[in-house]
């Protein structure tokens, strides 16, 4: 039932190497739907991962400073996580909440600098900081608790902490330390945080519960992301660039005519008496007769459930069962394999076929379901299709001859092949530089990337049809994990060629007209005028799309692109 995001992840992430996926305008943020799952565009995505929930949050749009706030809440110490930091840019002052920017903290911190863009935060608060905590913790527990024998709020704090237990005071104090310390000594320090702040030792903090006494310093050593700094190395100008050229092929117009044709078909039964037919059912895939004998069959249909055993068990329901149904004997018009079974049936056969329900199908109950279809040959019908003339090209708009079709048709063809040349130019460009750039991925930037495309996967599905549900039991821990480790090297290339573009930018003063990032907001608000759109990630993200353009377009304007012949396909 997983099928779709073996896929996604076997093969979607394959054809991906060796290019940067090109973002999209449809990439938008979307307040988050609690209690269901709303997939129209891949922004925050509603997971359920061993019981808990939490947000994927919105991919870092421009992957350059922008001041944007995780959305990831930590209500416990559970695992490592610890209070949201929010990413800032470098030249902005830190603020990581709402105490972060009044609170002064007694606090003695120590910075040691770490790989991939990552440091460690040896963090002392004061024995008078630890009291004021744990002594505020119980004046607020004292102020809003009911205790037995006391009016609400009337409890002195001895029978405050006889009724709730030293160790869960403890805890919320030490929650409250920490919550605070943390933003404080990155602000005292000067450090521009990403991400979230993580524990340096996993029992740290079942340590510092236990350990704790109000008159006593505390120690505790965290670990936090910063916002890499990222330096070009080696020339981008200049350069000789082979790109695959996309080829003008006359089989394309001939295909496309071939398809229009096929869409103006239609069937007539074969005679009177369908029985005295002797020409079977005709499993085909071209339109290159004006006829095709046998190419539909009308058929009766009975459906049961499949045994283990593959014997006929329980019938299905009647949205399951038909008389006269009209079978087009093409691959993938019906179930799969079905038309292959009945090929070469005559009317007044019947056969028994063995099918399996797609995991999309409209009725819920059948997704899914392996079945056996009792199929009875009622007649056959031929497939007439139109001649190939003027009064044929006349139905499409501003056509009145084959002749002028056939030209629309190349020109169409023509300007495709030179988009795909564009975008393998653009592709080459991206392998070019991506190399140009010293620059430390920290992970949270992974992480933060990787759900937005697990995201992005799982609206492609709601896109095609995948209900709630099904989507809903795709997303675990384990299949998120499996595809973040495929998609990883991806993920990382990705990254560097953002980081490298934004330099290049900087360095050749590229810049976009706010004009041209209104002009696409315009478009957005219109598109999505009944839906709710974080306006500010979306021009973010616009924004930097532009840029990527513009500097690509400096790209092939400054280095010798050598168009050379598309290699075949190996398979």
């Amino acid at each position: 039932e997983h099928s779709h995001l073996n896929q996604m992840i076997d093969g979607r992430e394959v054809e991906e190497k060796g290019g940067r996926e090109e973002s999209s305008l449809d990439m938008l943020t979307r307040s988050p739907q609690v209690g269901k799952l709303k997939l129209l565009v891949p922004s925050v995505l509603l997971l359920i991962l061993e019981g808990d929930a939490f947000l994927v949050p919105p991919l870092l749009a421009s992957l350059r400073p922008r001041a944007q706030v995780s959305r990831q809440t930590c209500s416990s110490f559970a695992g490592r996580s610890l209070a949201p930091i929010g990413l800032r840019s470098p030249a902005a002052p830190v603020q990581l909440s709402g105490r972060a920017s009044t609170l002064r903290m007694a606090l003695q911190v120590e910075v040691m600098d770490l790989p991939n863009s990552q440091k460690k935060l040896a963090i002392t608060v004061s024995a008078d900081e630890c009291n004021t905590a744990y002594e505020t913790i119980i004046s607020k527990l004292a102020r809003t608790a009911d205790v037995p024998g006391f009016r609400k709020g009337k409890a002195p704090p001895q029978m405050v902490l006889n009724h709730f237990g030293k160790k869960s005071i403890t805890a919320q104090a030490c929650e409250q330390i920490i919550g605070s310390a943390v933003p404080a000594a990155l602000q005292q320090k000067n450090i521009r945080a990403i991400g979230q702040a993580q524990m340096a030792d996993d029992e740290a903090i079942g340590k510092m519960i236990d350990n704790f006494a109000p008159g006593q310093d505390i120690k505790f050593e965290v670990l936090v992301d910063i916002w890499p700094e990222a330096s070009l190395k080696g020339a981008y100008k200049g350069l000789t660039i082979e790109a695959e050229e996309e080829p003008f092929e006359e089989e394309l117009v001939s295909n496309a005519l071939s398809e229009m044709r096929k869409r103006e078909a239609f069937s007539v039964l074969s005679g009177a008496d369908t029985k005295a037919k002797v020409y079977p059912a005709s499993l085909g895939d071209s339109v290159d007769e004006i006829k095709r004998e046998g190419a539909v069959c009308v058929v009766d249909l009975i459906g049961y459930k499949k045994n283990a055993d593959g014997s006929k068990g329980d019938r299905l329901p009647d949205l399951a069962i038909g008389e006269n149904v009209e079978v087009v004997m093409e691959k993938g018009k019906f179930f799969e394999g079905f038309v292959e079974s009945i090929d070469g049936m005559q009317a007044g056969d019947q056969a028994s076929v063995p099918v399996t329900f797609p995991t999309n199908h409209k009725v819920a109950e059948l997704r899914g379901m392996e079945a056996i279809f009792d199929v009875t040959i009622k007649g056959l019908k031929d497939m007439m299709y139109p001649a190939l003339d003027d009064d044929f090209a006349k139905k499409i708009p501003n056509c009145d001859s084959v002749v002028a079709l056939k030209k629309r048709i190349r020109e169409s063809i023509t300007e495709e092949s030179l988009i795909s040349t564009g975008k393998n130019v653009d592709k080459a460009l991206e392998n070019a530089i991506v190399d140009l750039v010293d620059v430390e991925i920290p992970e949270t930037l992974v992480d933060e990337q990787t759900k937005t495309k697990f995201a992005s996967m799982m609206s492609d599905f709601k896109a095609k049809g995948m209900d709630d549900e099904q989507i809903k039991s795709m997303i675990t821990k384990e299949n998120y994990d499996r595809y973040k480790s495929t998609s990883r090297d991806n993920t990382v290339r990705s990254l560097r060629i953002s980081f490298v573009i934004g330099e290049i930018a900087k360095q050749e003063g590229i810049k976009v007209d706010p004009t041209e990032i209104e002009s696409q907001m315009a478009v957005i608000k219109q598109k999505y005028s009944t839906e709710e759109i974080d306006e500010e990630q979306a021009r973010s993200k616009v924004e930097a799309d532009l840029e990527r353009k513009k500097v690509l377009e400096f790209l092939r304007n400054n280095n010798n692109i050598k168009l050379i012949p598309k290699k075949e396909s190996s398979s």
